[in-house]
């Protein structure tokens, strides 16, 4: 991704009158700016911003915050003026606004510190009703990046054919919830212990972990069997289990 040079006397609203009809254009213009002048964002600010000062824009909120999420993993953000990539806070709605209480978000903010202090809820405006017919939020469509709502395909681990066995992102999102903690991407490793019939992944390292980097664009974590150990074969499915210390699968 080029990041174009943001100039000072520029605002969000002048920011989006210059950007495009897609909403990824004015999303991404929009959060250029914001890191350009320092500021910690959620998904539900950017739509915010867009439905105020771009109403002709139509966009999902649910779409966009999964986009930003997708440019996160990406590496496709720009840094902060520290030079660090955004890190991706975990917080979760008091229910100020039309969200409600307990709704899972993400700060992206170019620390933990001003993540965890960042008031994130916003109102954001409706959609332009279309002629004829009222404006409406549907319930699945929340200022927020991932929702409160889990399936169990979302905590399953699947074997590749090259037998390693693959986390999902949503599960790992889940785990970073639970736990409270902050990653940056490409920067922040997970730790992996093979002990017996599971494999046990934190965010911390202990004297038996290996560290492994979630995958760039996907947010996922892959490994294969514990060395000395049958394989894993393609296809086979794992159950996966957040406790507030580790994210577990359950190979055996």
């Amino acid at each position: 991704m080029i990041v174009k040079s943001v100039t000072g006397g520029d605002t969000p609203s002048t920011v989006l009158a210059r950007a495009g009809t897609d909403w990824k254009t004015c999303a991404i213009d929009l959060i250029r700016w914001l890191i350009a002048n320092d500021r910690c964002f959620s998904s539900g600010e950017v739509a915010q911003y867009i439905r105020q000062h771009r109403p002709d824009v139509s966009f999902s909120v649910l779409d966009l915050g999964n986009q930003v999420r997708d440019w996160y993993y990406g590496h496709e953000l720009p840094s902060y003026g520290s030079g660090m990539y955004p890190a991706m806070v975990p917080r979760t709605t008091e229910g100020t606004y039309r969200t409600q209480a307990g709704v899972r978000v993400f700060v992206y903010a170019p620390d933990e510190a001003e993540g965890k202090a960042h008031d994130f809820e916003v109102d954001v405006p409706l959609p332009p009703a279309v002629e004829g017919q009222p404006a409406r939020l549907p319930p699945s469509d929340p200022a927020t990046i991932t929702g409160s709502r889990r399936t169990d395909v979302d905590l399953l681990a699947v074997v590749r054919a090259d037998r390693r066995c693959v986390v999902p992102r949503s599960a790992f999102e889940f785990f970073v919830h639970a736990t409270g903690r902050t990653i940056r991407i490409g920067t922040d490793p997970v730790h992996i212990t093979f002990a017996n019939s599971e494999v046990r992944i934190t965010l911390d390292p202990t004297h038996t972990s290996t560290p492994y980097h979630l995958w760039a664009g996907r947010g996922r974590v892959a490994f294969a069997a514990e060395p000395g150990r049958t394989p894993y074969t393609p296809g086979q499915k794992f159950g996966v289990y957040v406790t507030p210390t580790a994210l577990v699968v359950r190979t055996g």
